[in-house]
Order: C-alpha cells, then sequence, then structure tokens
C-alpha cells in the first residue's frame, strides 16, 4: 500500500503509520506520520537522518517549538488536502 510504513515502538512492537508528507526546512527533511490503525487525527513529525545501513534512514524526534513550526509548514503545503480545524 503506497504512502505506509511500519516501524518498531521502544517494546520493538511493529506499528504501522501513513506517512502524509516529507518536506525540506532548513537543510533537513521531515515527515509527518498518522497512526494507520488507529482512528485519531493526531499526526507526529520525526526529522529524517541517515543510518550506517545504506538506504535506511531514521527518524529523530523533534522538540514541542520545532513541532509547531514544522507543523504550520505540513498545514500550509497541504491545505487544499485536509480540512485543518483549530482547537
Amino acid at each position: 500500500m503506497k504512502n505506509i510504513i511500519t516501524l518498531k515502538d521502544a517494546s520493538g512492537t511493529d506499528v504501522t503509520f501513513k506517512m502524509l508528507d516529507q518536506f525540506t526546512h532548513e537543510e533537513r527533511t521531515y515527515v509527518v506520520l498518522m497512526p494507520h490503525s488507529e482512528s485519531t487525527t493526531q499526526v507526529s513529525i520525526y526529522e529524517v537522518v541517515p543510518t550506517k545501513e545504506e538506504g535506511i534512514d531514521g527518524l529523530l524526534g523533534v522538540t514541542p517549538d520545532k513541532t509547531n513550526i514544522l507543523f504550520e509548514i505540513f498545514k500550509e503545503r497541504n491545505k487544499d488536502k485536509f480540512n485543518f480545524v483549530e482547537e
């Protein structure tokens, strides 16, 4: 299935996500993920970082302040694709 990725959580359990977007900001690449199997609209944003394994990237969490900035970029990039509701 397109844009579906599986990651391992801290306990080694597979967790499936839908990748909603990938973009570059300040020379770093970020992905916006949403749990695929849950009925949630909450997203997570991670920085994509290279690993020692060729062709494999890692994901690094970002600070809450950076998350807010990146989420605003995501909303602007996807304003025609998603219906964003302010809380």
